[in-house]
């Protein structure tokens, strides 16, 4: 990995994961919010020329969020439910955390549940097929995501 995609990975993914033991609930709120932004700059960093915010997080799930965790279904759930939710209403539905067996479970009232560890370990996953597939040249008549944050040298 060159260090300027070194470097984009570890921006994306420092200071995720605190250590949060079962009582822990009020606490797991912020991460849970930094998450949220970080899968959001992520997925702007992905976003192609006419694409919306929310067209943007949509790609980057189906791209590269994990197989079984990708559809576009779940990302428009995640963005409306969970993302909007949760950075505009301190509200979002079915989070948790420290509850891996959880996580992407059926929601009673639709959607799914988001276990926070899952997620991180989620967008981790996300980020590391992200930074192996771009490329610092134009796609699509687009800057690469390496030449839009300057860790392009």
């Amino acid at each position: 990995m060159t260090s300027q995609r070194s470097a984009l990975r570890s921006s994306l993914l420092r200071r995720l994961g605190p250590q949060l033991g079962p009582t822990d609930g009020d606490e797991a709120f912020d991460p849970h919010i930094l998450l949220a932004v970080r899968i959001h700059r992520a997925a702007g960093l992905n976003c192609r020329s006419g694409d919306g915010e929310g067209d943007g997080w949509r790609r980057y799930f189906v791209d590269y969020f994990p197989e079984g965790r990708n559809s576009a279904e779940d990302a428009d759930w995640l963005w409306s439910e969970w993302r909007t939710r949760l950075l505009k209403h301190e509200s979002p539905r079915g989070i948790t955390h420290g509850k891996r067996s959880a996580h992407w479970q059926s929601l009673p009232e639709g959607g799914f549940v988001v276990d926070l560890e899952s997620m991180w370990s989620d967008f981790r996953h996300s980020v590391n097929a992200f930074v192996a597939r771009d490329r610092p040249a134009a796609v699509e008549g687009r800057p690469g995501a390496l030449a839009r944050t300057g860790l392009d040298g």
